[in-house]
């Protein structure tokens, strides 16, 4: 498997693994609470480690395979989205919410923008694939991507504007959802990759008899 074919699995990876390791840099954090953005606030211990998950996610979004030209555009902006995100990073962990927060400030609203684009592109992706030709599997898989995905979206917003303790849970139901898509995805994608031919080997000092004629 290719850097560009694995990359729907590596990409995410690296943001959970940095997700979890950045929360053990960042006392009081709460997973069920808080969004994952808190562990990239500006001033915190844990915004290198997070910041740097979401460059990963970023980039493996931009070289990763998609099965149709639409599917492409969206994770590529998608990625580009999530990389903008990990750039304009939230003022404090408790990422507070433009036009609701008064404490909002301009790097809030361009990581809101940013974060909410990604998560749209996530929300279409599964029902793009789910249409397109390729493994029955695959559109299997993305057609039942396409609810939970779309619930978990609503929630995650509804959740967020109303501050509820359990926003952190809604976001990771988001993400979960996406990650599983990329997961179907790479594993479609590794198995439309055309395999190598076998190289036919020939000992030295022996002509091909057909060119002997």
């Amino acid at each position: 498997m290719t850097v560009a074919r694995s990359a729907a699995l590596w990409g995410p990876a690296a943001f959970a693994v940095a997700a979890a390791a950045a929360a053990r840099r960042h006392p009081g954090y709460d997973h069920r609470r808080d969004h994952v953005s808190g562990l990239a606030a500006r001033g915190t211990r844990s915004a290198p480690v997070m910041v740097a998950g979401f460059a990963a996610l970023g980039v493996a979004e931009l070289v990763m395979k998609a099965p149709t030209p639409a599917a492409r555009r969206l994770v590529r902006l998608a990625g580009a989205a999530t990389l903008v995100a990990g750039a304009c990073r939230a003022s404090t962990p408790a990422c507070p919410a433009p036009f609701l927060d008064p404490t909002a400030d301009g790097g809030d609203l361009a990581h809101g923008v940013a974060s909410l684009t990604a998560f749209t592109c996530w929300l279409a992706l599964p029902v793009v694939t789910a249409r397109a030709p390729g493994p029955p599997s695959y559109r299997a898989a993305s057609a039942a991507l396409v609810v939970p995905t779309a619930v978990a979206y609503v929630v995650a917003g509804v959740t967020t504007r109303a501050g509820s303790p359990r926003k952190g849970v809604a976001q990771r139901a988001l993400l979960g959802c996406a990650f599983t898509w990329h997961a179907a995805t790479a594993a479609a994608s590794s198995a439309a990759s055309p395999a190598k031919p076998p190289r036919v080997l020939r000992s030295r000092g022996r002509r091909d008899p057909i060119r002997r004629r």
